[in-house]
Formats: C-alpha cells, structure tokens, sequence
C-alpha cells in the first residue's frame, strides 16, 4: 500500500489593491484600498486589515497590514506604507482692509491677522515690512507670516497709505472786517494760504465785487486748495457805509447886511 498524504503548506498570496506605498496629504481623507487573498487550495479567502490606523491630521509614516489565513493554519501577509505630508502653507488671513488710509500725523492701529494649517491649526503670525511713521507722507507694505510645523510658510500683506487730508491754513491780511467811506476806493488786501505739505499756494479771490459808491455789506472769498484736493476757504466782509455828512455851500457872502426895512434876498 501507499499512503498519499494530500497537504496544503502554502500560504495564501495577499495582493494589494492599489500601490504599496501612499501619499496623503494632511487633513485629506484616507481611502483604505484593501487587498485581496487567494489560496491554491481554498481558493479566495477574506483579508484582515491591521497595523497603524493612519491619521490624515497627523504627519507621519504609517504601515497598514493585510493577512489571511487559509483552512491549514498558513497565513499569508503583505502590507503598504501610507505617508501622510504636509506641503501646504498655512493661511495669513488680514483682520481688517488689505488697504488703509492714515491721516498725517493720525494714528497708526495694527489690525494683525490670524493664520491656520491644515495639520497644527491655529498659528502665531509675525509681522514684519516696513515700519509705519504716521508722520511721514509715504506707502508702507506690512507683510505677516506663520511657518507650520513642517516648515511651510503663509504670508500676506497690507499697505498703508500716509495721505493728506489736512487742508491749508488762510490768513487774511489785514481785518477780516473792512469799513469803507462811500466814494473812497476800496484797496484788495488779499491772502496768503500755507499747506503743511506743499507749502506756500497760491490763493484764488471770489465772492461779491465791492462797489464803493454803493452802500452795503460785499462778502469777499479766498479759497485754497493743495495738491490732495484739501479746501479752505474763509471771507472777509467789506461794508461800504456814509458816515460824512453833506457839505452844505452858500451863494453870496456872509454875513449879508440888509437895511431895516428894506427886502432880504
């Protein structure tokens, strides 16, 4: 006789669906690809998934394994490698407009910005650029910047514009109130307008057209305006008044003798 000893040593053959080795960048979804077993003997047989459970918000390696174990006790294994990365910069999001407007000589307040990342979240921002000096007519760029954990840097910036809202100063010269006799000429005093950033500007005269043989109130304009568009304007008033009394002149001489009696004429 001959015993025939029909035996199964062989292990079954898990072969991966999909690559052995995965790059998942942080945050994103982790889709688990199984496997598949089959044994010459047992033919198709269920995969037990096990090792690391990745963790898409944490960057690391991870090693996920695939068994099966046929009806003889012969397991067969494989496994894949699932990098999770981080090669996305966080988010530098301004508080506030990315452009404002400062008067000069105003105030100057850092709105800061915040900043999250996919895998740390929340992250110190550090400001940088240009210093603002509120006192000086210019554009300043503020830049902020967060770095993650994996060395990705977000940036953003704001620009801050020194501007001129302040307009000129007028001086009147002489009264901002003029009397003159009625008759008399009226003698235009003018202006003179200074701007704390163009200087000296020249001044423009409008209102009323004084007519000095005319009795009444004349308001008379001077407006100027710097090279930002700043206004002023400010008035003088000129009233032409008679305040003299009229000269009263007499025919013939005095003093006229009459003799008593006789007719005066």
């Amino acid at each position: 006789n001959r015993t025939v000893i029909v035996e199964d040593t062989i292990a079954p053959v898990v072969t991966l669906n999909g690559d052995s080795s995965i790059t998942v960048e942080c945050s994103d979804t982790y889709t688990e690809l199984n496997a598949t077993a089959l044994d010459d003997c047992d033919g198709s047989l269920p995969v037990t998934v096990g090792g690391d459970t990745v963790d898409t918000t944490s960057v690391g390696t991870y090693t996920v394994t695939y068994s099966a174990t046929d009806s003889s006790g012969n397991t067969g294994t494989n496994s894949r490698t699932v990098a999770v990365v981080d090669t996305t910069a966080p988010v530098v999001t301004l508080n506030g407009s990315s452009t404002i407007n400062v008067n000069i000589s105003g105030t100057y307040t850092e709105l800061n910005a915040t900043a999250v990342d996919d895998c740390d979240g929340s992250l110190p921002v550090t400001i940088g650029g240009d210093t603002v000096d509120t006192f000086t007519y210019n554009t300043y760029t503020v830049t902020y910047s967060a770095t993650d954990s994996s060395g990705n840097t977000g940036t953003n910036s704001r620009t801050v514009n020194i501007v001129d809202n302040v307009a000129p100063v007028i001086t009147l010269n002489g009264s901002s109130t003029i009397n003159v006799e009625c008759g008399d000429t009226y003698t235009e005093l003018n202006a003179t307008a200074v701007d704390d950033k163009d200087g000296s500007l020249s001044v423009t005269i409008g209102g009323d057209t004084v007519d000095s043989n005319i009795k009444g109130s004349y308001t008379i304009t001077y407006t100027a305006t710097d090279a930002a568009g700043n206004t002023t304007t400010i008035n003088r008033t000129v009233i032409v008044e008679d305040t003299t009394a009229p000269t009263v002149t007499l025919n013939g001489t005095t003093p006229v003798s009459a003799e008593c009696g006789s007719t005066y004429n």
